[in-house]
């Protein structure tokens, strides 16, 4: 089994010591590669160091939209590294938990946001990583109209029903499924799964949140991919095999990670 976490934090477990032991534990799951995701200009710097030290490691620069009213970081400085990013993200739109009285503001920010690092990642050269939560509707408006391609496009870890994901197939996005398609009360993600397109298919494990059973409510790690991977290959089971390879290629084509 090869597997990619194609969506992981690692920053925490950098500043606690703990990295080597996590890469080591994930290695020996299979999981032979990590994109470490950026949030803001919090941990851009850490991802880039630990991409340079580890050859098993890429990045990604992005705002987070919760971070809305963070200074713009510069996004140009990282792109002339010795080791640049492979994404832009994770960008979007998140109306789960809104002030109450400025509601339309923060949306509004989060879309100002949003659009000016899809400008930026169109400018960039660089495929996108989408945050979407409660806001399926306004988020695939946007980036539908942004002149980005479907191929460069990415849902990270999938949240939505089977509704969302038959308009994501059609755009041509590809969609990333985390640990939460494993919990058992997740129909609505397994029917949206069923119908995911194959050759547009990701995991990740979003650590250190969101664990898969049987580890749901614990620390995440990228160890634990392996429950997620093992779960989605007996999923699909009836097609005769084969969908971790493809999962595998997949990641490794839209990041243009240089694996085997």
């Amino acid at each position: 089994m090869r597997l990619i976490d194609s969506h992981c934090h690692l920053d925490s477990f950098a500043e606690s010591g703990e990295l080597s032991g996590i890469l080591e534990r994930a290695g020996d799951a299979g999981v032979k590669h990590f994109v470490a995701i950026g949030t803001s200009s919090r941990d851009f710097e850490a991802n880039y160091q630990m991409a340079k030290k580890f050859p098993n490691i890429d990045y990604s620069i992005g705002v987070h939209p919760l971070y809305h009213g963070d200074p713009m970081p510069n996004f140009e400085h990282y792109l002339h590294l010795d080791k640049p990013p492979v994404a832009f993200g994770e960008i979007g739109l998140d109306y789960h938990s809104l002030p109450s009285d400025s509601s339309d503001a923060a949306i509004g920010a989060q879309k100002d946001l949003f659009i000016s690092q899809l400008n930026a990642a169109k400018k960039y050269g660089l495929p996108v990583v989408l945050h979407s939560r409660e806001a399926f509707a306004d988020t695939f408006s946007i980036v539908s109209k942004s002149g980005i391609g479907g191929d460069r496009v990415l849902f990270h870890c999938y949240g939505y029903g089977a509704g969302e994901m038959a308009a994501i197939n059609e755009f041509g996005a590809y969609v990333s499924f985390s640990g939460t398609v494993t919990y058992k009360n997740a129909h609505a993600l397994r029917e949206a799964l069923a119908i995911a397109n194959r050759d547009r298919l990701l995991m990740e494990t979003d650590c250190p949140y969101l664990a898969p059973v049987p580890h749901r409510g614990k620390p995440n790690e990228p160890s634990f991919l392996a429950h997620t991977a093992r779960f989605i290959e007996e999923f699909f089971s009836a097609e005769g095999g084969g969908v971790l390879e493809k999962i595998f290629a997949n990641t490794a084509r839209f990041f243009h990670l240089s694996i085997g």
